[in-house]
């Protein structure tokens, strides 16, 4: 009798940190499901703030291209008219009003090549939006892949 009591005890025994492992297993398994979440919670976090900082700056580099086509559009008639000016001073002979038109000519080839300049810089930056758009996209493509073969 003695005997049945005492190895009931130890399978009791052996139940109990049976159940403790799993216990101890299912909460490590919890916790790591957790942290995962986490971890992609943020790395998601992490892709809205890159992808509004690249929203952001496009606005802005839209925003510099529509300012840099109004001066552009600005400095060519500036040419225009001091074209016009200097072929009228030419016909008269005027030589004030071709130093005039000299000058205007001058402002206005300034004005160009400032706009040229600045609208090569919008490109550039416009290229460099692109490329952080398609490493963006590729970046969750690449996770959607590794969610899909990891699942």
């Amino acid at each position: 009798m003695m005997k049945y009591v005492t190895d009931s005890h130890q399978k009791y025994l052996k139940r109990l940190e049976d159940e403790k492992q799993e216990s101890n297993l299912l909460k490590k398994v919890q916790i790591e499901q957790k942290r995962q979440q986490e971890m992609e919670s943020e790395a998601i976090k992490k892709n809205e703030d890159r992808k509004r900082k690249i929203s952001e700056k496009e606005k802005e580099v839209k925003k510099n291209e529509a300012g840099l086509q109004e001066d552009m559009h600005a400095a060519n008639n500036l040419f225009k008219e001091a074209n016009d000016r200097l072929a009228s001073a030419i016909k008269k002979k005027d030589f004030k009003e071709i130093d005039i038109a000299h000058a205007l000519l001058d402002v206005a080839r300034t004005k160009i090549d400032k706009a040229t300049n600045a609208m090569e810089t919008c490109r550039s930056q416009r290229n460099e939006i692109e490329s952080k758009k398609s490493k963006l996209i590729a970046s969750y493509s690449q996770k959607e892949k590794s969610s899909i073969s990891g699942k």
